[in-house]
């Protein structure tokens, strides 16, 4: 939050406040042009997120983000039957989900960093297959089972270590399915999963095996996030010069 100090104070007023290179990430990247009134109302409600980037709740969020909402519809029977496989190895279907019973019953009281770090590597042995190669069709978000039966692309990876480590016990809040813009491989769009922990943000990529610190990667550009709770969208953080002069 930006908290705006009493307009005269001692000897010394105001002269201004600039909100510079303020960027909503999910637009074309073009600066936008901020009245004082609109900047503090924006810079008020924003909330500090990873990539150097404040994180603001989206309206409409079902749609702005219809292949997530199919997901979340079929996830419930995906943990239910997850569940069953957690209680017992006989109700587990295939390799797969018994290996991943296996890495969630030896993880359940490690840290929550160790936990994103075994888990990334877990799902990032899956090969990358590509929606069209995986499912028939083009921009499919795969349940965690449908991932594990036949693989898929960056999203897919992203929403199996989420659905994952909500059986851990990582709670909703604490994480976000975050598109992004990926600047270093000629802005492509890509996915991957933010965990919050201890105050900083850990990043689990499928182009990386070990989870790491989200200021370990200054090429990623957010667009929209979406976890349980909600949906999000980022923009830069706000640059704030404060400017005052003796009255």
């Amino acid at each position: 939050m930006l908290c705006l100090p009493t307009l005269f104070q001692s000897h010394y007023a105001l002269l201004s406040l600039l909100l510079a290179g303020y960027l909503l990430c999910a637009s074309t990247q073009h600066a936008q042009a901020l009245t004082l009134g609109q900047a503090a109302m924006i810079a008020q409600n924003a909330r500090p997120a990873a990539f150097q980037t404040v994180e603001f709740t989206t309206e409409n969020k079902e749609d702005r983000t219809p292949q997530w909402q199919k997901v979340k519809a079929r996830l419930g029977q995906d943990m239910a039957i997850l569940q069953k496989c957690l209680d017992s190895i006989k109700a587990c279907t295939g390799t797969a989900q018994i290996a991943w019973r296996k890495m969630v019953l030896e993880l359940r009281n490690e840290s929550r960093s160790a936990q994103a770090q075994m888990v990334n590597a877990f799902f990032n042995q899956w090969a990358y297959r590509s929606d069209e190669e995986a499912y028939g069709r083009s921009d499919y978000w795969a349940t965690p089972i449908a991932f594990m039966e036949n693989s898929g692309d960056c999203e897919d990876y992203a929403i199996a270590k989420y659905t994952t480590l909500l059986f851990l016990g990582v709670p909703d809040r604490a994480m976000r399915i975050t598109a992004v813009i990926d600047n270093n491989r000629g802005g492509i769009g890509h996915a991957i999963l933010s965990v919050s922990d201890a105050g900083q943000n850990m990043i689990l990529d499928n182009l990386v095996d070990g989870a790491y610190a989200d200021s370990q990667q200054n090429g990623y550009t957010p667009r929209f996030a979406v976890n349980q709770s909600g949906v999000y969208t980022y923009a830069e953080q706000p640059q704030i010069i404060w400017a005052s002069i003796e009255r």
